[in-house]
């Protein structure tokens, strides 16, 4: 089972605002915050995952979803608490549930939550390695999960990285 449980209570990692790469695209979430993801990824309507944005480049098999679920929704979860529970939604979709550990990050003033592993899910031939992060805006959560296949790990993972970590608030 995916769960905050594991992970443990130590040093915030700060994150360097490194610049958005040349072949990433700028997507504005709102009039506060950008998303970035790679040029080749297209925005689609028609992925399982359902999410406000999805993004897939079907040709290098890499997908993205970024999920907005407004605070006023939620019953006073806090980051910790709306991360876990996003996570067990995931697994829903999984063959193996797996649990990974969870790492706290700050973006500056955007602080979030990230994760990485493998797993099978249901109507994939192969093993997917996913990328999740949550981020805690002041109206919102913003839920960004990067996945391929395990065969294109390494061509994607810089990118993926970055994807999850993308998010700027416009000064």
């Amino acid at each position: 089972m995916l769960s905050a449980c594991n992970s443990s209570e130590k040093k915030e990692i700060v994150i360097e605002l490194t610049p958005i790469p040349n072949h990433f695209k700028t997507i504005e979430i709102d009039s506060l915050v950008t998303f970035s993801c790679p040029k080749e990824m297209h925005q689609v309507e028609n992925l399982k995952l359902l999410g406000d944005y999805q993004f897939a480049d079907l040709i290098n098999v890499q997908y993205a979803v970024i999920q907005l679920d407004l605070k006023e929704s939620i019953d006073e979860l806090d980051l910790k608490q709306f991360t876990s529970a996003k996570l067990g939604e995931l697994q829903l979709k999984m063959v193996d549930p797996v649990s990974s550990k969870l790492e706290t990050f700050s973006l500056k003033e955007i602080k979030g939550y990230s994760t990485e592993f493998d797993t099978d899910v249901f109507g994939w031939p192969r093993k997917l390695h996913y990328w999740i992060s949550v981020v805690e805006l002041d109206d919102k959560f913003v839920t960004t999960i990067t996945w391929t296949t395990e065969d294109r790990i390494k061509d994607f993972k810089g990118d993926a990285e970055m994807i999850v970590k993308s998010f700027r608030l416009n000064n």
